[in-house]
């Protein structure tokens, strides 16, 4: 028994220790290090500070997002701008991440200066007008007295709600003349219905027929030429009411607004004029035809008399029409184009310039939007050396709604900047059936060729032979039809051109095309020499870097070729980035240089 009581007393005491030691902490020698915030919310221009605990090795911080937060060696924190980012710190192997929202610059308050609630003691309603036109329409608006208090509620009610209507303040006036009284009040019992306490102001408008006199005028009291140095139309007229916001447009036979001339507001009975000077919105001179002064103003609108806008025939036959286009034969005529855009021309003769200076029709900014048909004819010897200038060729630019079509230009020299071409500096329209031979085109910026320096448009039908074109300037793209293009350039013929881009970096130099992010579909090029001479220059046989489609070309008998070992080059393509390159053969070809 002893001996069981003494068995039974040590199982107790053991018990009593395992319970002790299971209650007390096991400490670890091998800290785990952590950030003192896993989230952080600044404003912008705010710092805060990051702190790595438990760890006593080097810390490398940095941010996902630098535009929205940076972070210091240190770990702080600074608030850029509007977002979210997250702070890394990278301690040993293990990163340590807290995420920052960065809310926008709370507004200023200057100290002291909390709003107030300040109760209306008056209101007034303003409006631009008191008289409308039937038909017209006019915002009106409440201002309340203090400058500084508001209102809950405001509501409107007219004296006629057959003569007008009113909603939020807008009038709209009907079709009877006579007096309407718009009331605005302080709706302060929310119930739609003007109380006798509540407080109002009301606004009378007069709905009448404005009446405008007038008459049209020309330099010459008839009617007017497009071709005659400072012609203009001039409309004076006279107000029948003071009105505010009068604009005078200038509108064609179809009714279509050509120019538009914000006049502001007019009195009563003022004489007022208005002068148009041929031009449409964008500075061109616009087609013969009829047209007319509209005066709109408080919803009415009156027309003036029509008046002929046309074009004595300093050409050699025509009016400009689809049918009967402007004859062309001489230089003195072919200057003469670029004074009349959006009609029709078409050459009846070879036009011979003999070297001397001649400027593109039409600028970069006012593209020719009319049709050129050559005729199968040429224009030879063009000097257009515009050293500081852009968008050089016959035309400077060719709008989308342009052609020009069936023309050759052989024997010129176009020197430029940027986009330079014998055809054009720039195409958004169409060119077809146009060919060059034996042209010098040098572009001292980017972006030179022989029918387009650059194309958005359609290029169709093209061919080049015997040209010399060269680009000279970094990331510069020179090809046989157009340097950049973004369009289409569909079965064109480029054969013993030379194109070569200088020693800069990065250029980009192709039989067709330099840079494509468009379509070459059935080009051949062939008997061609496509040089670069750069660090990093992309030349192939169609073109010199794509991004976008080329079909069904042919490459032959070229030299293709760059004195920088350090180039791409390519029988097709000097670098490829585009997903459709097919049925696309070379032959017979001299590649050298490149990798």
């Amino acid at each position: 028994m002893k001996k069981l009581k003494l068995f039974l007393k040590g199982v107790l005491i053991v018990m009593s220790m395992m319970l002790v030691l299971g209650g007390m902490p096991i400490h670890s020698n091998a800290a785990s290090p952590r950030l003192n915030k896993k989230k952080v919310t600044l404003r912008v221009g705010q710092t805060a500070k990051l702190k790595v605990k438990g760890s006593k090795k080097k810390v490398k911080w940095f941010s996902t997002r630098k535009s929205v937060c940076t972070v210091s060696k240190k770990g702080l924190v600074k608030a850029k701008k509007k977002g979210t980012a997250t702070v890394k710190a990278k301690v040993g192997r293990k990163t340590l991440k807290c995420k920052v929202t960065v809310k926008a610059k709370a507004a200023s308050k200057a100290p002291g200066n909390t709003p107030t609630k300040v109760k209306a003691t008056g209101m007034q309603i303003v409006g631009a007008s008191k008289v409308l036109a039937p038909g017209g329409s006019m915002q009106l608006s409440v201002k309340f007295l203090p400058k500084n208090a508001r209102a809950e509620k405001v509501s409107w009610e007219i004296s006629d709600r057959y003569r007008a209507s009113v909603k939020n303040g807008f009038v709209t006036a009907g079709s009877d003349e006579g007096e309407v009284t718009i009331t605005a009040y302080v709706d302060a019992d929310n119930d739609d219905w003007k109380d006798s306490d509540e407080m109002y102001a009301e606004y009378t408008i007069q709905i009448k027929d404005i009446k405008v006199t007038g008459s049209v005028s020309t330099a010459d009291g008839g009617d007017l030429l497009l071709s005659e140095s400072g012609a203009k139309a001039v409309f004076s007229f006279a107000m029948s009411d003071t009105v505010p916001g009068v604009v005078v447009d200038v509108v064609d036979s179809v009714g279509t607004t050509v120019r538009s001339y914000p006049m502001g507001s007019l009195g009563e009975g003022v004489q007022t004029s208005c002068a148009w000077d041929l031009c449409n919105s964008r500075g061109a001179k616009v087609s013969p035809g009829s047209y007319c002064f509209v005066v709109k103003a408080v919803g009415a609108v009156i027309k003036s008399d029509y008046f002929n806008v046309y074009a004595r025939s300093e050409f050699g036959g025509g009016n400009g029409s689809p049918t009967s286009p402007y004859q062309v034969s001489t230089v003195e005529q072919l200057r003469l184009v670029g004074d009349h855009n959006g009609v029709c021309f078409r050459q009846t003769a070879n036009i011979d310039v003999n070297l001397k200076s001649f400027t593109p029709l039409f600028t970069w900014d006012v593209p020719f939007t009319g049709t050129y048909d050559g005729g199968g004819y040429s224009i030879q010897n063009v000097s257009a050396i515009m050293t500081g200038s852009g968008g050089i060729g016959i035309f400077s630019n060719v709008g989308e709604e342009g052609t020009v079509q069936n023309l050759t230009v052989e024997g010129g020299f176009f020197n430029g900047t940027d986009s330079i071409a014998a055809i054009t500096g720039g195409n958004s329209g169409s060119i077809s059936n146009c060919h060059v031979k034996n042209c010098s085109v040098t572009a001292s910026g980017t972006d030179a060729a022989t029918i387009a320096g650059k194309n958005w448009g359609i290029i169709k039908g093209c061919t080049t032979s015997g040209n010399t074109v060269m680009v000279q300037k970094y990331s510069g793209s020179a090809g046989g039809v157009c340097g950049y293009n973004k369009g289409t350039v569909t079965g064109c013929i480029s054969s013993s051109d030379s194109i070569a881009g200088g020693d800069e970096y990065y250029m980009n130099i192709g039989g067709a095309v330099g840079w494509n992010e468009g379509s070459i579909i059935g080009c051949i090029i062939t008997s061609s020499n496509i040089k670069g001479n750069c660090w990093q220059g992309r030349i192939g046989g169609v073109a010199g870097e794509n991004h976008a489609t080329v079909a069904n070309c042919k490459v032959s008998n070229c030299d293709i070729s760059c004195t920088n070992s350090v180039s791409y080059i390519g029988g097709i393509i000097g670098v490829n980035k585009g997903n459709n390159v097919n049925n696309t053969y070379t032959g017979n070809l001299n590649q050298v240089g490149g990798e």
